[in-house]
């Protein structure tokens, strides 16, 4: 009786165990201008293994400017923003297991000088003309197109 119980006992600290390793963590936040503090849509979320760079998981922020990245495992990442216009941004970053959701609250994204540049799109149309001579038209009746199609 008394090995009955103790293997329940270590049965069960064994599941929690198991249990605590596989929390799944989501990572959430808000991507900002650096000058104007306004939320930025549609912009490349990318995440990536710390140790060799290989793609994990990647997304686009909303129209608020709030993206989310959900079911991470436990360890280190290269968290990278990029978006037109802007200089990209990379973040390490740390994910545990204390709590299933890892808010990063806001990031700002600079402007890039480089990119902001004026450009001036110019063009010419070609001249197009149409041709003004008269074409033959020939009326048929339905039953010419019945006798045609075999209908």
């Amino acid at each position: 009786m008394k090995g009955v119980s103790l293997f329940c006992i270590i049965l069960f600290f064994f599941a929690q165990h198991l249990h605590a390793q596989s929390i799944k963590v989501t990572l959430s936040g808000q991507i900002k201008d650096a000058a104007s503090k306004r939320p930025l849509p549609f912009v490349s979320v990318t995440l990536k293994k710390a140790k060799d760079t290989s793609f994990i998981s990647g997304t686009i922020s909303g129209d608020d400017g709030r993206f989310k990245i959900a079911d991470l495992n436990s360890g280190n990442y290269l968290l990278e923003f990029s978006y037109i216009g802007y200089q990209p941004l990379i973040q390490t970053l740390t994910v545990g297991q204390l709590s299933p959701v890892l808010e990063l609250g806001s990031i700002e994204l600079a402007a890039d000088p480089k990119s902001l540049n004026t450009v001036t799109i110019t063009g010419k149309q070609e001249e197009i003309r149409l041709d003004k001579k008269p074409s033959a038209l020939r009326i048929i009746s339905v039953r010419q197109v019945a006798l045609y199609w075999k209908l």
